[in-house]
């Protein structure tokens, strides 16, 4: 996914957006920081996605979530995944509650698809007993039909290695999730969402049970 800076006016933002669309692997843009839900620069970045069939790549957190479920409502063909989770801001009971119902609104408000990424940031380990909780609500919330693995490195490598992340993930969805789910989660719905070619994937990536 690429980025913009929504600080910029919206004429040379869109201009920038024209220029990266040049790519033929262009599927989207996240924006990192400083974009608005509802503002000039938000509307022109979505209008802009909307009318090329693209992918916006939401970050958003707990407190934000509401306000982007409002101003998404103009666009409704849009294509959004919502990055990291919905970004929890900490690993604590209360704010894994905050974090909780907020994901859950969203999700029943919503056709959008989530990316199970970003844990790495957040705890202070990854194993199974410590991500268990948070795969289980993103299931609950989301279903295997909306969710989609992503390794989020090597911001996630603070924490985890890749083998080791990809490694405690296939462990839980293995004991979870059956070979049809397992395969939306780890291939099928990032290839939908990101409209990726279809392309041989590793037996040594989706779990089996």
């Amino acid at each position: 996914m690429r980025s913009v800076d929504p600080r910029l006016p919206v004429a040379d933002l869109l201009a920038h957006l024209d220029l990266q669309a040049e790519d033929p692997r262009f599927r989207g843009v996240r924006v990192f920081g400083g974009l608005e839900p509802g503002s000039a620069a938000g509307d022109a970045i979505l209008s802009w996605l909307d009318r090329r069939g693209l992918v916006f790549d939401l970050v958003a957190g707990p407190a934000s979530l509401p306000a982007w479920v409002r101003a998404l409502e103009a666009f409704p063909d849009l294509t959004v995944v919502l990055e990291h989770l919905g970004s929890p801001e900490d690993a604590g009971q209360d704010g894994r509650a905050r974090w909780a119902g907020a994901m859950r609104k969203a999700a029943a408000a919503t056709g959008w698809t989530c990316k199970f990424s970003g844990l790495g940031m957040l705890l202070t380990e990854i194993t199974a007993d410590a991500v268990r909780p948070w795969l289980e609500l993103a299931v609950d919330a989301w279903g295997w039909e909306r969710l989609v693995f992503g390794s989020n490195m090597p911001m996630d490598a603070i924490t985890v290695s890749h083998e080791g992340l990809l490694g405690t993930v296939r462990e839980l969805v293995a004991s979870t999730a059956g070979a049809a789910d397992a395969h939306r989660f780890f291939y099928d719905n990032a290839r939908r969402a990101y409209g990726l070619p279809v392309a041989d994937i590793s037996e040594a990536v989706i779990p089996r049970r």
